[in-house]
Order: structure tokens, then sequence, then C-alpha cells
């Protein structure tokens, strides 16, 4: 869960902070965006990151990737609020005419804003 603090501004401080992450963006984030799992003949699962190469191993039953899709963030103020992040997939773009492209964006209440492009 994500914790933050809007003092009141509707989400403008979390937008902000959103715009200025987006024109810095972190060489490390702190949360991958895709992961690998294998299921073990044994029934154990493994996770990693998809920045290490999987030895071949006899005991992997079965090597799936998941992509991160969202993100939902609890806010902690006096109102409570909750705001996602979701990755709008390249086919919305295409289906909407534009170039394909995986882009994120903050949904708050009624607004939502850019955060980057990946």
């Amino acid at each position: 869960m994500c914790e933050g603090e809007n003092s009141g501004d509707n989400g403008k401080a979390a937008s902000k902070q959103a715009a200025r992450s987006a024109k810095q963006p972190s060489s490390k984030p702190w949360l991958p965006h895709a992961i690998r799992l294998q299921r073990l003949t044994s029934g154990a699962v493994r996770a990693s990151g998809l920045d290490t190469q999987p030895e071949e191993d006899p005991e992997v039953a079965e090597t799936v990737i998941y992509d991160l899709t969202a993100v939902i963030c609890h806010v902690n103020d006096e109102r409570k609020n909750v705001v996602a992040l979701i990755n709008v997939a390249p086919s919305y773009f295409e289906r909407a005419g534009q170039k394909p492209r995986s882009s994120w964006y903050i949904f708050n209440d009624f607004r939502y804003v850019f955060v980057y492009s990946v």
C-alpha cells in the first residue's frame, strides 16, 4: 500500500509529484514493471526480476512472466482517498488512431494525469 498526503488539494500535489517523476525517472524503479514466476515440480513457486537470467533448472515445471498493469494507493489524509496508477496498453492508442505506446496515468476521482511512457 502506498501512503501519501495531499493536504486537501484534491490530488494536485500527487499529480505534480508524478509530473516531476516523469521528467526525472528513477534509474532503478521501486517496483518492477515485470516479474518472472516459476512453478517447481515440488509445487513451490520462485519469483525473480527480469534483470537476472534464469539458470537451466530441471526442477522448473513452468515459467510465466507477469507485467505490472496497475498500482492502487491509499492516500492517508483526513478524507481518505484512493488513487490508481494504470498502464494504458498500446492497443488502446491503436484503437484511438494514435501511435501505439505504453503510457502510465494517475487516476484520482474525476481527474487523470499523464505520468510517463515506457
